[in-house]
């Protein structure tokens, strides 16, 4: 029973599962780990076999043939031990790193999706409606560039883990859509780069500011000091036409101080969501 117990041991050492199949390496490592806990009690019978042995090499019944089909039995048997107790603990732990190998791969891949995908969004955004002042194109560029080196990682990794065999769904579908993200994201910083060089956006630029300004300078010019006091006291009318436009200017004003407060950094999910949160509460006040 033991040499077959032996023979058992020696073929879980040649399982070799795929570095990018996490269920056959949890399949393997349970069946190594069934193999190591065996280990205590397997040492224990290869001493009584041992000696036995030892026992029977004293006995003068003993004819030269036996004595030399035992002893050629105990050294195989004594030879694949010493293999398989010191190679076991050592399976065990190379299936072990391989999984957190690959579940580390699976979470680096999880989140550069994740900020991909909304610094994506944030630039197709940016592309259709333009806020200068609030989204910063070289920002944006430098933390795209400062990714470059994440996202090699993540294929190279992808590459280790599949040299041999094709990428299973749905990580196949994760990784060419990372892909596919990734370009899309260095198309649309080129294209905005290149329609914000000088002379381009600059009646652009120049128009946005101008609107910014536009409640500021109303509030100016339309307030009760341009307004006669006999005009005022006169008609009832003018004076509640001009209270009411001093309400709305204020409204105006703290409503452009607002959206300039409203800066967030490209590609943190997290402030995204702080701010979101605070827009909502800001157009709850502005609606009361």
């Amino acid at each position: 029973e033991f040499p077959h117990w032996l023979e058992d041991a020696v073929n879980t050492l040649g399982l070799v599962p795929d570095p990018g199949n996490e269920q056959q390496l949890k399949d393997s490592l349970e069946s190594v780990k069934l193999r190591v806990e065996q280990l205590p009690t397997r040492k224990g019978i290869l001493k009584c076999l041992n000696d036995r042995g030892a026992s029977a090499f004293q006995s003068k019944s003993l004819v030269p043939e036996q004595r030399f089909k035992l002893e050629t039995h105990l050294l195989q048997g004594n030879n694949r031990w010493t293999k398989v107790s010191k190679d076991l603990p050592e399976k065990q732990k190379e299936i072990e790193e391989s999984l957190k190998d690959f579940a580390l791969f699976q979470q680096q891949l999880n989140l550069l999706t994740l900020w991909i995908s909304t610094t994506k969004q944030q630039l197709e955004s940016y592309t259709q409606a333009p806020l200068p002042g609030i989204f910063n194109i070289q920002e944006t560029e430098e933390r795209v560039l400062a990714k470059q080196p994440d996202v090699e990682d993540i294929f190279s990794k992808a590459q280790h883990f599949y040299q041999d065999k094709p990428i299973s769904q749905p990580l196949k579908g994760k990784i060419d859509n990372l892909n596919s993200d990734w370009k899309i994201i260095n198309k649309l910083l080129h294209d905005l780069k290149q329609s914000h060089q000088p002379g381009v956006a600059s009646s652009t630029l120049q128009t946005v500011s101008v609107v910014a300004q536009m409640p500021v300078t109303t509030e100016t010019s339309f307030t009760k000091l341009d307004m006669p006091s006999s005009l005022l006291m006169d008609v009832p009318a003018l004076a509640d036409f001009n209270k009411a436009w001093v309400e709305l200017t204020d409204w105006l004003s703290l409503l452009d101080r607002v959206i300039k407060s409203q800066l967030v950094t490209v590609g943190d999910v997290e402030e995204i969501n702080d701010m979101i949160i605070k827009q909502k509460a800001t157009l709850q006040d502005l609606d009361q």
